[in-house]
This record gives structure tokens, sequence and C-alpha cells, in this order.
């Protein structure tokens, strides 16, 4: 398999994923009718429902495209789970180590960013990014469970089989982990709506991705930077005062 080649399927992968996932939320008066659609046909929570449909959208086109794009590798699925026997360190101290990390370089990013442009207003505008809104129509009690989840399945796909699809084809692990970091951050920039969201949202998404294909690349597994990434989801959305009107 051409190095080149399954760089390019696994860039057509996301790119399907993305505008798919996109076009679901994109326009306001669409949104609108489906939303109404649905209250006309089922019980509940017309809007949670639909957030809710759309979640499941967003977790399953990266696992079927993931899945495949390991097959093309030639690079059994059950390895990205199966942790190293020569590692010496514990995967959970590195998981915890990878947060740690993750949300320290995020805060020192941050107040970076509030020094140099101190009328920037990043909690309203990061509360403002389309899966953040969405996640805010949930109880805080249960809000966990979507950024938790999201952030297991795009470790599965960039750390998981985007990273050693890479690696496994030969290409060296220091240019994956770029080739991953570029791909994760434009998913992520991809998704917001003005400079503050992607300036922020880029950056802590920047320091994610690297730790988490050093992670993946010393133990030989996801795993670790799947616990990382979610721990640092939920940490995020429990500490968002934003929910407590909720």
């Amino acid at each position: 398999m051409s190095k080149i080649l399954i760089v390019f399927i696994s860039l057509v992968f996301m790119m399907i994923w993305l505008l798919i996932y996109k076009k679901s939320y994109d326009s306001p008066r669409k949104r609108k009718r489906i939303t109404l659609w649905i209250g006309s046909h089922f019980r509940g929570d017309a809007k949670r429902i639909y957030y809710f449909a759309v979640l499941i959208l967003y977790l399953g086109l990266p696992m079927l495209f993931g899945w495949l794009l390991l097959r093309i590798a030639h690079v059994p699925y059950a390895e990205i789970f199966t942790v190293d026997e020569a590692l010496q360190i514990s995967p959970v101290y590195l998981s915890v180590m990878s947060f740690v990390g993750g949300v320290t370089l995020s805060i020192l990013a941050t107040n970076i960013m509030l020094t140099i442009a101190p009328k920037m207003d990043i909690p309203n505008n990061i509360n403002k990014v389309a899966w953040i809104e969405s996640t805010m129509e949930f109880p805080k009690q249960i809000a966990w469970i979507f950024p938790f989840s999201s952030a297991c399945i795009e470790e599965l796909f960039f750390r998981g089989a985007c990273f050693f699809a890479f690696t496994g084809v030969g290409i060296n692990p220091y240019i994956a982990m770029i080739v991953v970091t570029i791909m994760f951050v434009f998913n992520q920039v991809y998704l917001v709506d003005n400079k503050v969201q992607a300036i922020v949202i880029g950056v802590g998404s920047m320091f994610l991705s690297i730790l988490g294909c050093f992670v993946a690349g010393l133990t030989g597994t996801v795993i670790p930077s799947m616990i990382a990434h979610a721990i640092y989801a939920v940490f995020f959305i429990r500490s968002n005062d934003s929910f407590d009107a909720v």
C-alpha cells in the first residue's frame, strides 16, 4: 500500500464525515424543519431527539471509516487496542499524564492569548460552538456522555485508525504524528464559526493530538489517548458554569 495513497484515503474519509455531519446542522431553517417533523412524529423533546440523532451520525461515520482504513492498510483492528508487551510504564499512568499535560498546556495557551488580547471573550465564544451548544440542551448530569463518547470516537479514528494505518504502511511515526495532528486540528476548526473559536479549539486540539500520538506510539495502543481525551472533554463540560441553568 502506497504511503501517499493511505494518507489520501484517510483525508477523503475525514472530509466525507465532516461534510455529512456539518450538513446536518449548518442551516437553521433546515434544523427547524427537521425539529418540527420530529415533534410531530415522536414523543419527547424534539430538539434533544434531533441533537441525539446528529450525535449518532457523528459517532457512527468515523467508526466505519476507521475500520475500513485499517483494513486497507492491513492492520488488524484489534491491534490498536493491544498494549505493547515490552512497555515498562503503566498505560493508566500515561493516560493521567496526558490529561494533565493537555489541560496544563491548554490553560497556558489560553492565558497567553488573554494576555495578548485581553478583550477576547473566550467563554461566550466557545459556548456558541455548535456541538457545545447542542450539549447544553441536556441536563448537566447526563451532558458529559456526549463529549465523552465523541472524544473516544475521535481518538479511535485519528490516534487509532489513522496513526496506526500510517505507521503500518511504513510512515515514520513522527511524520504520522504531524499529519494526524494537522488532520485533527482541521477537523475541529472546520466545525467552528469564528476566529476566537478556531484559535482556542485549534490550539487545544494540537496539544491533545501531539500528546495522544506520542502515547499511542509509545504504548502501541489507542486506549490511553482515548481515556485522556475523554477525561479532558468531560472535565470541560463539568466545569462549564453555563450548564448550571439547564
